[in-house]
């Protein structure tokens, strides 16, 4: 067998292909996510194994393997039919006329080609020569012929229809795109499919090699027409092929290597060394790829200026400049320096009068007070805060109603304006860049516009601040009043915040206290009378019992009560508390808590005087919540009546009933009533209160009662009064709606948010 001649014509068109098509298929998926750049990848896919197909069968020198390769060299053409016709459907922006079903439809017409790929309809038989191969033909070369032209004619009537009605940079897009492919289908149509039908399948090489046509308008496209540089696509065509040469250049070697020193690349000292060598490559090829990222960025994409540093740059300038002018200077200064516009204005605007305010300009004056400009910038507004002549253009195709579109655009190309960009707006102002042509007539590349709208951000932080700083500066004193005054405000809501925030900490300590004193009387109380049990099991009797029953009793009582203060504390707090108003006698009400009482009563040797109405009374209130008040009320005054009478009166008060509870009791300082019902408040919260001493929190009572109380008396349509002489006593009294036949009716409280609720702010209502 004769070595196959590698550096030839045919091979030299191979490679060239194969490569750039590689490299533009890994450079979109790098940096586009649209769905027209992933069919079109996939389509410069399916070309790329039609060349390696070819490539394989021409030098591989085997009869076997020609046969194989020259039959697999189908495949690509089969996949580049639908994948053009869908790629012409949505390119260049009509993403949203994918549809995955119709995707996977024409997926599947390839299906019969591919079941007999390997058979003789595909290639019959293959001939070696010197350099290539002959073959000869199947039948279904007539079918791919037929196949391919349904999608490729009806693809490119669809490029051609977007083409008549595509403007600027998507017709120049269409227009390229469809020249390379149709130069490409019709040569390797009349090379690869025509001319082995009629026998002369020596040349099919042509057509593979035929796709650096349309391989090189892409990479036109890609460079001119508002998409990436010349610089970027060479740095990262260099950058890729480097990555792709350093494995490839170490495998040969080690090859070379292990065949010179153990004559094969399994012997067990290759294999062993070959796990070390592994591990070295990784290592280094980390630090390779990192370098040569590096490098081809600093020396290649980015010589004039890198926008990292640039911007980076800016920031530490803009930082410290608060003058407006010297901001506005730099800036235009910079945009120059990189990406070097023929004419860059910064203006600023009055928003109402539309007054111009600054105008600054490098090179030709840009500014024109004309609607036209106005409608742009209200087009900033709606398109992501920048619109050029490219995105006009590319608006008009979509929305070719919208009049504006191709008014704005007209009057942008007449003064040379490629593009408007919306810096920032504030409550009187606007600013806005905008941006000239660029010279000779070039694109703007996408690193350009995407540099131009990083450094407005930082522009427009900078601008905003030095604005700010003006505003400050002139009206420094007016501001330094308002300061003093919001200072004191804050300190006072401060201090009221961090007074509620002990408070509550205080609460914290004083409820584990009340909550912990119950159970453990329950829990002594359990321990004593299992003792007792155990010891004299049969002494045990239900006399025994009942003498610690009424301290169980009481003390799961007051457990009771706390947590059912605790709960209607947090219903009223969020005002959840929901109270149904119906007919109540309030008598038994009174009674039922005075009985409750009357232990304690007795205990501390006090009277309690209720003079009973002979007639019932009959109120308008929840029964069960006015119980609630009711026990809370004269359960106080037993509590803080240490000797003399706790008197209950009732009061007819027109549509209203008066309850009062009086006792002589040690009675509330003046200061401290109008506190009375705030959540969490007591009277005297600690015990050294006064001593330069760490306040010590006073036990008993939790500061819930009293908020309860009132949260329900005022639910109730009613209202609490106090009146109290320290010493004397106090006299607690609420008003409740009499019943008038009022019909049965449920009400919650009103809500308000915390701060109104813990009296920080004034309600809206």
């Amino acid at each position: 067998m004769q070595l196959p001649i590698l550096l030839n014509v045919p091979n030299l068109g191979y490679l060239f292909s194969l490569s750039l098509a590689i490299i533009i298929a890994v450079f979109l998926t790098q940096n586009s996510k649209k769905i027209s750049s992933r069919l079109f990848v996939g389509f410069i896919s399916s070309i790329s194994l039609w060349i390696l197909s070819n490539a394989i069968a021409d030098n591989i020198g085997t009869y076997d393997g020609a046969l194989f390769w020259s039959r697999v060299a189908i495949v690509g053409p089969v996949f580049i039919g639908p994948l053009f016709f869908i790629f012409a459907d949505v390119f260049p922006n009509e993403d949203n006329r994918f549809n995955l079903k119709k995707f996977i439809l024409f997926m599947t017409t390839t299906l019969p080609f591919l079941a007999v790929l390997f058979t003789k309809w595909n290639v019959e038989s293959v001939t070696l020569k010197t350099f290539g191969i002959d073959f000869v033909p199947g039948v279904l070369y007539q079918y791919l012929g037929a196949y391919l032209g349904l999608f490729m004619i009806s693809g490119f009537w669809r490029l051609i229809k977007k083409f008549r009605i595509a403007v600027g940079t998507a017709k120049r897009q269409i227009g390229w795109i469809f020249i390379g492919f149709s130069a490409t289908f019709i040569i390797a149509i009349v090379f690869s499919l025509i001319f082995p039908l009629l026998g002369y399948s020596s040349v099919t090489f042509v057509g593979p090699a035929s796709s650096l046509i349309f391989l090189i308008c892409t990479v036109y496209v890609l460079i001119w027409h508002r998409l990436f540089g010349v610089k970027f696509i060479i740095g990262k065509t260099l950058y890729h092929g480097a990555l792709l040469l350093f494995p490839y250049i170490l495998f040969y070697t080690v090859y070379f290597i292990y065949s010179k020193l153990w004559g094969s690349i399994f012997t067990p000292e290759a294999l062993l060394v070959g796990f070390l060598v592994s591990a070295a490559f990784v290592t280094v090829f980390k630090k390779y790829d990192s370098w040569l990222g590096k490098f081809v960025e600093d020396v290649i994409i980015h010589t004039n200026f890198n926008p990292q540093e640039v911007l980076s740059e800016f920031q530490k300038v803009f930082s410290k400049e608060l003058d407006f002018n010297r901001l506005v200077s730099l800036f235009l200064d910079k945009v120059n320096e990189t990406v070097a516009p023929k004419s860059a204005s910064f203006i600023l605007l009055d928003i109402e009068s539309k007054d111009l305010k600054i105008n600054s300009t490098i090179g030709k004056e840009l500014f024109e007070s004309k609607s036209e400009f106005y409608i742009a910038v209200e087009l900033c507004a709606e398109h992501n805060s920048f619109i050029t002549v490219d995105d006009l253009a590319s608006l008009i195709s979509e929305i070719p109603e919208d009049e504006r579109l191709t008014k704005v655009r007209n009057y942008l190309l007449s003064r040379d304006i490629y593009g408007v960009f919306r810096l920032f707006s504030e409550s009187k102002s606007i600013a806005i860049l905008i941006l000239g042509e660029k010279p000779n007539d070039t694109a703007y590349t996408e690193e350009e516009i995407e540099f131009i709208l990083s450094v407005n951000q930082v522009i427009s932080v900078a601008l905003e601040r030095s604005l700010l700083y003006q505003e400050v500066r002139n009206l420094n004193n007016s501001l330094q009043m308002r300061v003093e005054k919001a200072t004191k405000e804050l300190q006072q809501k401060y201090a009221e915040l961090k007074q509620i925030r002990d408070k509550e900490r205080d609460m914290i300590d004083i409820m584990g206290h009340e909550l912990r004193t119950p159970l453990s009387i329950i829990k002594v109380s359990l321990g004593a009378l299992d003792l007792k049990a155990q010891k004299a099991p049969e002494a045990f009797d239900y006399q025994t019992y009942k003498e610690y029953l009424p301290r169980l009793t009481d003390a799961i009582e007051r457990e009771s009560q706390l947590l059912e203060t605790m709960i209607s504390s947090t219903k009223i707090d969020a005002k959840r508390m929901e109270v149904h108003l119906e007919e109540t006698d309030i008598l038994p009400l009174i009674e039922d808590s005075i009985i409750g009482q009357k232990e304690l009563v007795l205990q501390k040797g006090l009277k309690i005087i209720f003079n009973r109405p002979e007639t019932n009374v009959k109120v308008f209130a929840d029964k069960v919540r006015l119980g609630e008040v009711l026990d809370n009320l004269i359960g106080n005054a037993v509590k803080y009546t240490q000797k003399g009478t706790v008197t209950v009166r009732i009061a007819d008060e027109g549509t209203f009933l008066k309850v009062s509870v009086q006792d002589t009791g040690v009675g509330i300082p003046r200061e401290a009533l109008s506190r009375l019902g705030e959540k969490f408040f007591r009277v005297k919260q600690h015990l050294n209160e006064g001593g330069n001493d760490v306040p010590v929190v006073r036990p008993g009572g939790t500061g819930l009662g009293l908020y309860v109380t009132f949260g329900l008396v005022e639910l109730m349509s009613g209202k609490v009064s106090v009146e109290s002489k320290l010493g004397e006593g106090s006299t607690f009294s609420f008003t409740i709606p009499k019943y008038t036949g009022q019909k049965i009716d449920a009400k919650t409280a009103d809500s308000k948010d915390i701060f109104t609720r813990l009296g920080l702010k004034e309600s809206e209502s």
